[in-house]
């Protein structure tokens, strides 16, 4: 196991919105990088465990400098840091971002089953 961090996870700033974060931060500490539990203006990357939250919902209006993660990706970054393997953090980054549409909801209302029947089904549930 690695004693030195990778040296590009120093400049990270996390925030994390997730019911026991406590693993992950430390994880990301141990690694160089810093946690706030406030949204300041150095966070870079922000582990989104709900989408539902108030910092999730102000960085997909207002900071697109800020990533917003997978909480999946420290561990997917600390796994590749032990194994000594050489880590592509951007590729990283890419495989854990959390998608555009991210736990969208949508509520379609009156229209009749046949209808409905026209619309593509991705994921959809009836309402």
């Amino acid at each position: 196991m690695y004693t030195k961090a990778p040296d590009n996870c120093e400049t990270y700033m996390l925030t994390c919105i997730l019911i026991d974060q406590t693993p992950l931060t430390q994880m990301a500490e141990q690694m160089g990088a810093m946690h706030s539990i406030h949204l300041t203006s150095d966070v870079t990357h922000l582990l989104v465990g709900d989408t539902d939250s108030d910092k999730y919902k102000f960085v997909a209006r207002e900071r697109n400098d800020v990533l917003a993660m997978n909480p999946e990706w420290i561990e997917a970054v600390r796994h590749s840091w032990t194994q000594g393997e050489d880590m592509d953090i951007e590729a990283l980054e890419k495989q854990y971002r959390l998608a555009t549409l991210h736990g969208l909801k949508i509520c379609i209302t009156g229209f009749s089953d046949r209808e409905l029947a026209g619309f593509p089904r991705l994921g959809m549930e009836t309402c």
